[in-house]
């Protein structure tokens, strides 16, 4: 292993072509003094992807990146298969353009004389650069982690005993995806949150985190349990960062997002025309800010639910447009009949149907006001730009205010148009020859034609001047007002907020609660059957047998009864009066959990030992025995009764005896 220090890797094509994939390339590893650590003239685009991981340089630099591969596509994946914290730098690229490696490389004093370099000293200058500094980052490592809180067993069985336990569950996920919820809040981290609900709780939820798992830890930790698991996943998203040959389009579009575990996203032009439409699962905001900025403007985005979700508010911050939600929430029917209207089929599943439905809504809303613009325009029939006069007014400017603005702009390309032909004509008769006179006719009139467009122009400018300074000051005004109320709402909110955090503690309090009472009814229902069925026969339960804990027994269940059964749970030898108690009320027997049995035995009183299980259960002081028990105390108790029947017989004999010598006694005297 290289010793842990700083490196910088140069990288320059050798021989071959990425496209003929015979490819071999120079490479070259220094440290951060400049020395040289590795050469390698000549090695395989897999020997340079295990030298990146071997050596982990800070950063890498070529001077063309498609000198990896032969097209963009595959060398995102060439760049998806190097170190994550690994910075790919152009280094002959930046603010003046790109330059010629070999020019840097000879103002650096990295190379002497004329023409190319060869492909080891273009590596060196390409790390030797990348160590300085220089270039234009062309690989963007997006670091985003994925916490999914789900559910960690699938209930079995049926009945209410399966709704019980999904009920449980649900509850146990939905609390552990708040606990997580408050846990990023506390640590002030940017997230999405997306979850199915479900009756009782939650399926699941899906955090997308924007930061580095080892920002997570300490925050949110990894959790398997019986009823919920707590995954973390780091997620590495390439993106290139190379000049693009044409600008972005620059059409005005209306969205609809259905966001969720699976986002369906929906684009419309101003004209009601699809764009494009799909659902993908896990598709993070800065994903739908590429596509959407791929497509073109957007400025209206749609939901269809009458809460705006935060990550639609974020995405139409990132393009300065407005977001539209009806006034509740939208109906599937509805939706559905909305999302065929525009398209002519039902689409492929309902997120596409909820977003294309979204947008279409919003799209109807504004139609009107299109259709009236584009009536107004081609009753002027000047050849005003409508596109850009449509979007102005969608985003609030009025009809009349964009209509002067197009204008504007229209009357400055016609003063540009006349400068350049004033001058096209002040020198092209000057060269022809021609009169004075005619010269200074000319210009005279287009002086004066370039002066009136001027007029036309500033007195535009000065009312559109005015009209600003009037809505500042009012929009100052406002301002003002508003800071003044929102100095008393922070105070509100702050006391809204404490509210609400202790209301969800009690909550989930309540939840717990809830569910542990539920386990807990579940366990009464279940003995109250085997008590109604016969299987089991409620016993009374005494901690000791004391006359103390005999007396409490008798207040809270009654005197005891003929044939009745006690577990006594310390069976220490009793006193005189609860011996009496037991005997002269022809109790059945006792149970003795802790104790020798054979101490009651052998007062006459029927015991046997017990311990817990099926056949004794012991609930919220209560004690059930099944039918084997009563059967052993039956036995004992028979046993006793045939030993005290024994010495009934030997106690009768021996007095048959003791007369029977009395009587012979008597003769004899």
């Amino acid at each position: 292993m290289p010793p842990n220090r700083d490196y910088y890797m140069g990288v320059d094509i050798a021989s071959g072509s990425p496209a003929g994939r015979r490819v071999l390339y120079s490479i070259v590893v220094i440290d951060s003094e400049g020395n040289t650590i590795l050469v390698n003239p000549s090695a395989s685009l897999s020997r340079l992807i295990r030298l990146a991981w071997e050596y982990r340089p800070r950063r890498l630099g070529l001077d063309n990146p498609m000198e990896l591969a032969s097209n963009k596509k595959e060398l995102e994946r060439v760049l998806s298969l190097l170190p994550p914290e690994l910075e790919v730098v152009q280094v002959n690229a930046g603010e003046e353009g790109v330059q010629r490696i070999a020019t840097i490389a000879r103002e650096k004093g990295l190379a002497k004389g004329r023409g190319k370099l060869d492909p080891v000293s273009t590596a060196y200058a390409a790390a030797f650069l990348a160590m300085e500094g220089r270039g234009r980052p062309i690989r963007v490592v997006e670091e985003k982690t994925l916490i999914t809180v789900s559910k960690a067993r699938s209930p079995k069985g049926g009945g209410y005993s399966q709704q019980r336990l999904q009920r449980r569950v649900r509850a146990s996920v939905h609390i552990a995806a708040m606990k997580v919820k408050e846990a990023l809040d506390k640590a002030g981290l940017e997230y999405d949150m997306n979850y199915r609900k479900s009756i009782g709780g939650l399926e699941s939820a899906v955090f997308t985190v924007y930061a580095s798992r080892d920002k997570l830890r300490g925050i949110v930790r990894p959790h398997k349990g019986l009823d919920y698991s707590i995954t973390v996943k780091p997620v590495y998203k390439i993106r290139l960062n190379l000049e693009e040959e044409a600008g972005q389009p620059d059409t005005p579009l209306i969205v609809g997002l259905d966001p969720g575990i699976t986002t369906g996203v929906a684009v419309l032009d101003i004209n009601g025309r699809v764009v494009y439409l799909d659902s993908r699962k896990n598709l993070d905001r800065g994903e739908i800010v590429r596509i959407l900025a791929g497509l073109g403007r957007p400025i209206i985005f749609a939901v269809d639910v009458a809460e705006i979700p935060e990550s639609v508010r974020w995405i139409a911050a990132k393009f300065g447009a407005q977001v539209y939600s009806p006034g509740q929430d939208m109906e599937s029917g509805e939706k559905r009949e909305l999302a065929i209207r525009i398209l002519g089929r039902a689409p492929d599943d309902t997120h596409q149907r909820d977003a294309l439905a979204a947008a279409y809504k919003a799209y109807l809303i504004v139609k009107n006001k299109l259709e009236t613009i584009q009536r107004q325009l081609d009753k002027m029939g000047i050849g005003l730009d409508s596109t850009r006069v449509k979007e102005e007014v969608l985003r609030g400017v009025t009809v009349a205010e964009a209509i002067e603005r197009a204008i504007e702009s229209e009357l400055s390309s016609i003063m540009e148009n006349v400068g350049a032909a004033s001058s096209a004509v002040h020198v092209g008769f000057g060269e022809s020859g021609r009169s004075c006179e005619s010269d200074g006719h000319l210009e005279l009139v287009a002086r004066i034609n370039e002066l009136k467009a001027e007029n036309l122009y500033l007195q535009r400018r000065l009312a559109e001047v005015e009209r600003r300074a009037r809505y500042a000051l009012l929009e100052a005004e406002r301002i003002r007002r508003e800071a003044k109320a929102e100095v008393y709402k922070d105070l509100e909110v702050r006391k809204l907020r404490e509210i609400v955090e202790k209301l969800n503690s009690k909550v989930r309090s309540l939840e717990e609660r809830i569910a542990s009472l539920e386990e807990e009814a579940e366990k009464a229902r279940n003995l109250l059957l085997a008590v109604g069925r016969g299987r089991l026969v409620l016993a009374r339960l005494l901690p000791v047998l004391s006359s103390r804990a005999l007396k409490r027994s008798i207040e809270s269940m009654g005197p005891l009864q003929e044939n009745e059964v006690v577990v006594v749970r310390d069976g220490v030898v009793p006193d005189h009066d609860v011996l009496q108690s037991l005997e002269s009320s022809g109790v059945l027997g006792v149970i003795v959990l802790g104790g020798d049995p054979e101490r009651l035995v052998s007062h006459g009183i029927p015991a046997v030992a017990g311990s817990l299980g099926d056949c004794l259960i012991i609930w919220r002081g209560l004690a059930f025995i099944c039918d084997s028990i009563i059967e052993e105390l039956v036995e004992v108790r028979e046993r006793i009764e045939a030993e005290r029947e024994s010495w009934v017989n030997i106690e009768r004999i021996i007095e048959e005896y003791r007369r029977s010598r009395e009587v012979s006694r008597a003769k004899r005297a």
